[in-house]
């Protein structure tokens, strides 16, 4: 479920966000369980408290500097995105059967990738985003259904340049953070990953022992599907560096 060897090769940004939604899935089970044992609670507080410190490690680099055009960049995206998805949406409707069938195509492929996409962490909305853009560019049906809807290339053409600026963006305040003297976030990461895995050893074992292990075995399916995921978004990233490198050498 968690191997450290692989986040040790994750961005700064990714460790956090991961770690962030896991700590979010643990909430909403503790919520959703009414009382949360002691004994699960001061590993809970601690993994919490981990998390905290390394945050703070990383807004407070002189890179955060970017971080108020990120947000706005994310905001610009996700009204764009919002924008499709309605245009799409509204053209189901159409008078004309074809310009139906056209959208109807296209709102599959968007709800293929899941409701919500705008609440995701800001790496994975772009992983998504891409992944999207480029089967409305490669597959041939989608790439036929386009032009049907009014108005859609337009939205599709902005709603790239504001994905590709995000992401260049958000790529260079973590490699100016993890640049930046002083900012050293091993140890706090170390910390982090320790904590978490002292509340995973704690799951696991109400898992197995618990009256009603039901909702801690959801628990734990959740946080190893998070961490799939991560993982999975990371090795398309680190394979699109791989090859933008290669492509990069003289031949």
């Amino acid at each position: 479920m968690l191997k450290k060897s692989h986040v040790g090769k994750w961005l700064s940004a990714t460790v956090l966000a991961f770690f962030e939604d896991a700590k979010t899935l643990i909430t909403n089970a503790m919520a959703a369980l009414g009382t949360t044992p002691v004994t699960f609670a001061a590993s809970q507080t601690a993994f919490e408290a981990s998390l905290i410190n390394l945050d703070s490690l990383f807004k407070t680099g002189a890179a955060s500097a970017h971080s108020k055009k990120l947000l706005e960049l994310d905001a610009k995206r996700d009204g764009l995105f919002t924008g499709v998805r309605l245009l799409v949406q509204s053209h189901t409707y159409h008078p004309d059967a074809e310009v139906r069938a056209a959208a109807s195509l296209l709102e599959l492929s968007i709800n293929a990738y899941g409701r919500g996409l705008v609440r995701r962490p800001l790496a994975d909305e772009t992983a998504i985003i891409n992944s999207l853009l480029n089967d409305w560019k490669e597959k041939s049906s989608l790439v036929g259904a386009l032009p049907a809807i009014a108005g859609l290339p337009a939205f599709v053409t902005a709603l790239t340049a504001a994905n590709t600026e995000f992401n260049t963006l958000y790529l260079k305040r973590t490699t100016e953070t993890a640049q930046e003297p002083g900012f050293t976030t091993e140890e706090a990461q170390a910390a982090t990953i320790a904590a978490y895995e002292a509340v995973l050893v704690k799951i696991k074992g109400y898992s197995e022992v618990a009256e009603n292990p039901a909702p801690w075995k959801t628990l734990l399916s959740q946080l190893s599907a998070l961490w799939d995921k991560y993982e999975t978004n990371e090795a398309i990233r680190e394979g699109h560096g791989a090859a933008a490198k290669a492509a990069a050498k003289p031949s």
